[in-house]
């Protein structure tokens, strides 16, 4: 999670943005409202919470330049993960 969701994003605007500034691109990083609407112990939200940062870093950097810095924090979605994950954990028998 912390190399996806933390390095991720830096290496992405690392390398795109000398392209961006020629082209007046738009550079997309993907969040998540988990990153926005932390729960307590949750690592899971600490980093979603992180590509929020280096994205409004950027935009301050290149919005004067022409590009455009967009964050996309999906909400949740139904899946088998997030089902296991909402199931409370299991006792081990000892």
């Amino acid at each position: 999670m912390v190399l996806t969701n933390v390095l991720g994003p830096a290496l992405l605007v690392r390398e795109t943005l000398p392209h961006l500034r020629e082209s007046k691109g738009r550079i997309v990083i993907t969040g998540s409202v988990a990153g926005v609407r932390n729960t307590p112990g949750n690592l899971y939200s600490v980093t979603n919470w992180a590509p929020h940062a280096p994205a409004e870093n950027t935009r301050l950097l290149v919005g004067k330049d022409g590009v455009g810095v967009t964050v996309v924090a999906p909400g949740v979605v139904d899946t088998r993960f997030r089902t296991s994950a909402a199931a409370p954990p299991r006792r081990r028998r000892q």
